[in-house]
């Protein structure tokens, strides 16, 4: 810290080493910075790690530092990360109010937390997946599941996956893990009923009874998702006075089903990519397209314009928004269509 006023550095932060005895425990996106609330799952944690604990510089998360010996594995699922070597952490001074002062040691609750979410080990040796967030419950019947996937925007490659087809895969595997991320978007994250589900598909194989490849499949696909399916939330209308104008037992009437994008219309190298991409992302060609059309608007600029009438001219100006699900993947597709741009 003196250095770093004396310098005029414009920070403070660390690297882990095997050399030292501390270890960092990142827990993303779980501070509200308006309100500083902490999301359940996250409050658990800290509370029993119960060491110095401050906010990240983003200001949505926290960086936990304890004393202890990270044990041999994963490092990261989910919006969980932990390291004791090889990793660099910024540190803000920004100490999280409630927690230590003190970095602590804490070997035994490191232990057990990183347990807790990288999975219970199980008889055979492997781990069982358990996420890293606190389990989504939609109200959902498996039935229902299914009927939702096929009527999302994604259902054609959902319904291929359901019914066997892996040929827009490179092998059987791949298509597995492909369905095990869609049904962990709508069974909220319960690896329990992904595996229920999958064993009622096309998929399903002898290979999938292995406790290992089952297991390691089902982690996999759970791992980083922190967005999945929950019922519409609906409110009744209100008029001028701001009274409701319909009856408690009437029923509220939700959005309609989006209408596909029509990818034809696009050039033809553009119609290419947008499958392509789509495919390789797993997500609806809308998401890539919609944002790609944006950027082919910036790219004509004021070269191409159109006269409506005299004196009224308009350029190929289009301001674009993706609205989807979350788990969709809108920001993997808007990343995939707006490459170009940053590598220009």
């Amino acid at each position: 810290m003196r250095a770093c006023k004396e310098e005029g550095y414009s920070g403070v932060g660390i690297v882990f080493t095997s050399e030292d005895d501390l270890c960092g425990v990142d827990l993303d996106g779980c501070l509200d910075p308006l309100t500083e609330e902490i999301e359940p799952w996250a409050r658990i944690i800290i509370e029993e790690l119960d060491s110095y604990t401050e906010i990240s510089p983003s200001g949505t998360g926290v960086h936990i530092l304890v004393r202890a010996a990270l044990p041999e594995g994963r490092n990261r699922t989910g919006r969980f990360e932990a390291y004791d070597r090889g990793r660099y952490f910024t540190v803000t001074g920004r100490h999280l109010a409630g927690s230590p002062q003190r970095i602590e040691n804490r070997q035994e609750e490191l232990q057990c937390v990183v347990r807790r979410v990288f999975g219970e080990e199980s008889t055979n040796g492997h781990a069982k997946p358990v996420p890293a967030t606190e389990l989504v419950d939609n109200g959902l019947s498996d039935s229902e599941v299914i009927q939702k996937a096929l009527a999302a925007s994604n259902s054609e490659r959902f319904s291929r996956l359901w019914n066997g087809d892996t040929e827009e895969y490179g092998s059987h595997s791949e298509a597995d893990l492909a369905l095990c991320g869609m049904l962990a978007f709508w069974t909220g994250g319960d690896a329990t009923r992904i595996d229920t589900l999958f064993r009622q598909s096309g998929l399903y194989r002898e290979k999938w009874d292995r406790n290992d490849y089952r297991n390691r499949t089902i982690a996999h696909a759970l791992d980083g998702k922190t967005e999945f399916y929950e019922p519409e939330q609906t409110a009744p209308l209100k008029d001028n006075t701001g009274h409701d104008n319909c009856e408690e037992d009437e029923e509220l009437v939700g959005l309609p089903e989006a209408v596909s994008f029509p990818v034809d219309v696009l050039p033809k190298s553009c119609q290419q990519f947008v499958r392509e991409a789509a495919a390789c992302i797993g997500c609806a060609p809308d998401l890539v397209a919609v944002p790609l059309l944006g950027l082919l608007s910036a790219a004509i600029g004021n070269s191409r314009q159109l006269q409506l009438k005299r004196g009224w001219k308009e350029s190929a100006t289009l301001f674009a928004v993706v609205v989807a699900e979350p788990g969709d993947k809108k920001t993997p597709a808007q990343k995939a269509a707006l490459a170009p741009v940053w590598q220009a």
